[in-house]
């Protein structure tokens, strides 16, 4: 399988797992008092936009051609990892320098 096939395959099962999460703690709202479920209906909204937004950037990168793709990956991993610009430039997502 090629690089950018293996990526995409596992971009798309972190997805998949990401929605699943949100699935989870949707389901233990149910037992919050009134207050409390505010604040996390809240904050899972914001939650399932981010996730959204990775969505419909993995959707673009899958669609790229050659020459945009690692333009595409690029901004995933960004988007994916929550780095600024700058540090993901000096390579310290995900722990590297």
């Amino acid at each position: 399988m090629a690089i950018r096939e293996e990526y995409q395959a596992f971009i798309e099962r972190q997805l998949n797992e990401w929605k699943d999460y949100t699935d989870r703690l949707k389901a233990q709202a149910d037992q919050l008092s009134t207050q409390a479920r505010a604040e996390f209906d809240q904050q899972l909204q914001a939650l399932r936009a981010q996730h959204n937004e990775a969505w419909d950037r993995f959707m673009e990168l899958k669609g790229a051609s050659e020459d945009a793709w690692e333009h595409w990956k690029r901004q995933l991993d960004r988007h994916w990892c929550g780095c600024s610009s700058r540090d993901y430039d000096r390579r310290r997502c995900h722990g590297r320098r």
